[in-house]
């Protein structure tokens, strides 16, 4: 009450000073104070660059970059078994290896770009519906390929297709594969049953089924 009093008192009084409250002012000096666990920025900086240099730190980071290459490089040799194989047949033993633990296949090398058909020729026999496949097929890739399969089409007068065939590699009596560099030749009979009247041409490609 008295402090009321006296505040009342001194805004009555033109020459009085301003009234101040002590424990106010110390109530409001408390609140613009910072925290006392508060520290410069530059210190939490200075902790953050220290702790990334830290050696554990350094040899953690080694380590996950370490796992990272090397699951990547599991990766590529997983997509790419079959090229690595036939580029560096020493690494088959590996490759195996791997397809046991993953469960995939390693097979032959296919690049149908590089495997053509160097000479064919196509013939009607004395025996009707009787024909002669005569067929040279060539690597010209310097690894081992997998054997393609061959798609026959016979055309009519107008080189329209009249009848299509797929002959596999065991359709055709062939190897799997195909060396280096490396020709393989066949004279394969088919009969054809259906319209052989029409037939007056042919075509041939290679592809990988």
């Amino acid at each position: 009450m008295a402090a009321s009093a006296d505040a009342a008192q001194a805004s009555s009084d033109p020459f009085a000073l301003p009234y101040h409250d002590p424990d106010h002012d110390r109530v409001r000096g408390r609140d613009r104070e910072p925290p006392p666990d508060a520290e410069p920025g530059f210190i939490r900086a200075a902790r953050r660059r220290a702790l990334w240099h830290a050696p554990g730190m350094r040899l953690a980071l080694g380590l996950g970059s370490a796992l990272l290459l090397l699951a990547l490089a599991l990766q590529v040799a997983l997509q790419e078994r079959n090229a690595l194989a036939a580029w560096n047949p020493a690494l088959r033993p590996a490759l195996q290896g791997l397809c046991a633990l993953t469960g995939c296949t390693l097979s032959a090398r296919q690049d149908i770009d590089r495997v053509v058909i160097a000479g064919s020729a196509f013939a009607r026999t004395a025996q009707a519906g009787q024909y002669l496949l005569s067929l040279t097929i060539e690597n010209q890739a310097a690894t081992e390929l997998a054997m393609p399969a061959v798609e026959l089409t016979f055309t009519d007068l107008q080189d329209q297709p009249v009848l299509r065939r797929v002959l596999l590699p065991a359709d055709m009596q062939a190897p799997t594969t195909l060396g280096a560099h490396a020709e393989w030749s066949v004279r394969l009979p088919l009969a054809v049953t259906a319209t052989p009247a029409r037939i007056a041409g042919y075509r041939v490609l290679v592809f990988y089924p």
